[in-house]
């Protein structure tokens, strides 16, 4: 299981982010699945929700909707950076894996997400 790798200081940390203020998310749900449901999601739990992928995409005209390349999380990297966000959110498009950033003072990548 993925949590085996979160040590008691991260889930200390993350826990007193979430608790301290109304966390800024930005969430590409890569023009699937979860394009519509996520941010209402995100939104009624309390965060406050950029979403990069306003309308869904059948054909995935825009490019593959997988956030373990690379390439695609370059969208979501720079929309982090311009509007200050504490976490990024990449679901695949199909929206059965995901993966998750926490930004206190560093931009997201490939090494600095949690697969999920």
């Amino acid at each position: 299981m993925w949590t085996q790798g979160l040590r008691q200081s991260d889930i200390g940390g993350l826990t007193a982010s979430f608790a301290s203020k109304r966390m800024a998310v930005v969430l590409d749900a890569m023009a699937g699945a979860y394009t519509h449901i996520a941010p209402r999601v995100l939104d009624s739990a309390g965060y406050a929700v950029t979403s990069l992928t306003p309308e869904v995409d059948p054909d995935y005209a825009a490019g593959n909707p997988d956030p373990s390349h690379d390439a695609n999380l370059q969208p979501l990297i720079e929309a982090v950076i311009v509007r200050g966000a504490d976490v990024a959110v990449a679901w695949t498009a199909t929206g059965t894996a995901s993966s998750l950033s926490i930004m206190p003072d560093e931009s997201p990548g490939p090494n600095r997400l949690l697969r999920c």
